[in-house]
């Protein structure tokens, strides 16, 4: 309920002022590095180009946490949570 909130508050916060927030999942960080860094990129208005960011790509690596939530107990959760879930792309099974 508490990471929901803090979501809710972001993108309220980002709704208000658009130009000075930018919203990136942390999953799509490890899924999809460069498309992750071009939307970055884009938003500070930096022309990052695939080859100077190699670099920096070729440092992430997926924490072993990734997906740990599998092999837990799912929550009790609320439709209002669910709704919020959907809306972040994140399945609330």
């Amino acid at each position: 309920a508490f990471w929901c909130a803090t979501q809710e508050r972001v993108m309220g916060i980002q709704a208000q002022t658009p130009s000075r927030v930018l919203i990136l999942r942390f999953e799509t960080l490890f899924q999809e590095p460069q498309v992750s860094l071009a939307r970055l990129g884009k938003f500070l208005k930096l022309d990052v180009e695939a080859q100077s960011a190699q670099p920096f790509l070729s440092k992430t690596q997926r924490p072993t946490s990734f997906g740990r939530y599998k092999s837990h107990a799912k929550l009790a959760t609320t439709p209002r949570i669910n709704r919020l879930l959907t809306k972040l792309n994140y399945s609330a099974d």
